[in-house]
């Protein structure tokens, strides 16, 4: 089995993986999907996002290979939103994997008083983007719902978004019934 490694993102992670993210999202072509409402375009903008007070960033590593990353952001009580990305040579099996570790390392994020932090995650895909939509959906998200008309893509176009959530328990109970089923094997 690869070996998954969730990383935190601080003010000591290192320039490089920071420049290997936004090259590898351009190189994708997930730059537009991922910010789909047109931010984030540039490298710039892209440090911003990943260094603003408002949102937590992880990176996802597969064998020591940075093969992903998500943030948190709109902070209210205890959920966010997630917003993740996979890169293509880690699309598969090992993406899904991915996934669930990052939720499950997310969730599991204390305060200074031991306390965790969420108990709820939301995630917006674009309706017109089904692959986001069924990763969302194998990681452990349950679907709510679409919204209609909710956001303008880069191009000007208006798209309906799907939202999709889970709980710190759901997450929590399906990788410890993971982890257990990879020991008796």
């Amino acid at each position: 089995m690869p070996k998954f490694d969730i990383i935190l993102h601080t003010d000591k992670t290192p320039e490089r993986v920071l420049v290997e993210t936004y090259e590898r999202m351009i190189a994708d072509r997930s730059l537009d999907a991922f910010f789909f409402n047109g931010t984030g375009r540039t490298y710039e903008e892209f440090y911003k996002m990943l260094n603003d007070i408002n949102n937590i960033v992880y990176f996802g590593f597969i064998d020591h290979k940075l093969s992903g990353m998500c943030w948190l952001n709109s902070f209210r009580q205890k959920s966010a939103y997630l917003h993740p990305v996979v890169f293509s040579d880690a699309w598969g099996k090992n993406s899904v994997e991915l996934g669930k570790r990052s939720l499950k390392t997310i969730f599991e994020l204390k305060n200074k008083n031991g306390e965790y932090i969420l108990e709820l995650l939301q995630g917006l895909a674009p309706s017109d983007n089904k692959l986001a939509v069924k990763y969302l959906q194998k990681c452990g998200m349950n679907i709510l719902g679409e919204l209609p008309n909710a956001f303008v893509k880069h191009d000007g176009s208006v798209v309906s978004v799907i939202l999709g959530y889970c709980t710190r328990q759901e997450v929590l109970i399906c990788q410890a019934a993971a982890d257990q089923q990879h020991q008796h094997q």
